[in-house]
């Protein structure tokens, strides 16, 4: 082979070269293009994650808020209805002892 043929191999070896080079470059362009975007939306998910899970916690926080109130106003009741059942009992016994007095008096004024 001449020198010329020679040159123009390796030069046509060399194109073929860079033409190589230069896919994979953009291969590679493409797939960190790829990962940039995917690292973008997988961003927005954690973000998304993140405020559902602050919104679950202020969501427990409330509930358990509003049961410990509506734990105390039953509390409270329990106290209210303790007082009206002593009351009960206290004006049951006082009837049964004014009908004990009525009839002792009805027996005394008899005899």
């Amino acid at each position: 082979l001449s020198s010329q043929e020679q040159e123009q191999r390796t030069a046509a070896k060399r194109d073929q070269l860079l033409l190589q080079q230069a896919q994979q470059n953009s291969a590679q362009k493409s797939s960190t293009r790829e990962t940039e975007h995917e690292i973008g939306r997988l961003k927005e998910v954690i973000a998304q994650l993140r405020n559902n899970k602050n919104s679950k916690v202020q969501e427990v926080s409330a509930v358990l808020q509003e049961r410990e109130a509506l734990r105390a106003r039953v509390e409270a009741l329990v106290g209210e209805v303790d007082a009206l059942r002593r009351h009960g009992e206290e004006q049951g016994e006082a009837i049964r002892k004014h009908g004990e007095l009525a009839q002792l008096h009805e027996g005394a004024t008899r005899a």
